[in-house]
This record gives structure tokens, sequence and C-alpha cells, in this order.
């Protein structure tokens, strides 16, 4: 199994992915939240899961470069190039930018983001 590696154009903003993290129950149970171990088994109660995770219910991509500390991308991927193939030319008028970008800030308000800081990135990620 190999790396796959390739550049992506995304129009949005760079976010921390922590910050979207939130607690949620490792399995079906009924105990409140200060308790962090099952009395019976011991098993955790609780797990940390991404919220980003939930990025395409508001039609975002995520888009990491595969570090898990590194930035990742939220936003609307504009173009995908494979490594070692030509890059595809991308057209796109001044006016329907500046229109895309307002449909993205809306909906990474919209997600949770506080005054998005929408540009283009240039972002190599691989898996």
């Amino acid at each position: 199994m190999g790396t796959t590696v390739k550049a992506v154009l995304v129009l949005g903003t760079a976010v921390d992915p922590r910050g979207f993290d939130r607690e949620a129950k490792a399995f079906d149970h009924d105990f409140p939240p200060t308790m962090r171990f099952d009395p019976r088994t011991g098993r955790e109660l609780w797990m940390t899961e991404s919220g980003l995770d939930d990025a395409s219910d508001d039609s975002l991509e995520v888009v990491s470069t595969g570090d898990e500390d590194a930035p990742h991308y939220l936003g609307t991927v504009l173009s995908r190039t494979p490594y070692g193939e030509m890059a595809v030319s991308l057209r796109i008028t001044p006016e329907a930018l500046a229109e895309e970008t307002e449909k993205v800030r809306t909906r990474l308000v919209r997600f949770g983001v506080q005054d998005p800081d929408v540009r283009l990135w240039t972002v190599i990620a691989w898996s």
C-alpha cells in the first residue's frame, strides 16, 4: 500500500482541528458526564470525536496535509491534482470568485467558524 499525494486548491479557511473536538459517549449508557469510567467494567465512558466530521452536512470539505498537528482547511475544493499529473487550468472571473467566497463564508459561519478569513489555499495533501 503506497502513499497518495495530491495538490488541492481550497477556497476556505485554515482551522485547528482540535478546536472542533467534542466529548461523546463511548457506548450507550446513562452515566453522568462527571463519571469517567464504568464502575462495573472499568471501560471509559466518554471519547473525543471530531466535530469536523459534520462539515459535509454544510457542503464543506475538510482538507488535511495528513499531519494531525497541522492546520486543516475547511471550505470548497476547487481542484485536485494527483502528484505527477499536469495541473488543470482553473478559470474563474473575479465576480464569480467573490460570489463563491461569500457562499463559503456563509456556510463557515453557519458551521461555527467565527469571522472566517476566506482565502485560496494550495494544500499538498497525502494519505
